[in-house]
């Protein structure tokens, strides 16, 4: 095992890889069993967003997080809209969010306390 371990690393730097980086580290899209609630990390027409759909208005206000590569975290409140056939609410990561460069990004949706699904994630 370590054997395997040391070639995994030696080859991450060979290739300027880290060892835990990569492109799907994560899901970019996750929906509940019922499909009551859904999130999504993807890129749209260039422009990364971060969204979330319910089938019904469950809740009104909801946190959002990102976990940058350096670990470092930031949050913002956001409410629930009527969308018509649903609910939800989308938000552009580059506005909202602080670019911490190339790397692995995590994303987390809470509502009162609960994660809301699985974190999902994204790369730059």
């Amino acid at each position: 095992m370590r054997r395997f371990l040391l070639i995994a690393v030696v080859v991450s730097v060979m290739t300027g890889l880290e060892p835990h980086a990569s492109a799907d580290h994560r899901p970019n899209n996750y929906c509940s069993e019922s499909g009551d609630v859904c999130v999504s990390t993807k890129k749209r027409n260039g422009v990364r967003r971060l969204n979330i759909g319910l089938a019904a208005k469950y809740f009104n206000r909801y946190r959002l997080c990102v976990v940058a590569p350096d670990e470092s975290r930031e949050c913002i409140k956001r409410r629930i809209t009527d969308q018509g056939a649903s609910y939800g609410d989308s938000v552009n990561w580059s506005t909202h969010f602080t670019d911490k460069g190339e790397g692995d990004y995590d994303v987390i949706w809470r509502q009162g306390g609960n994660r809301l699904g699985k974190v999902l994630g994204f790369h730059v």
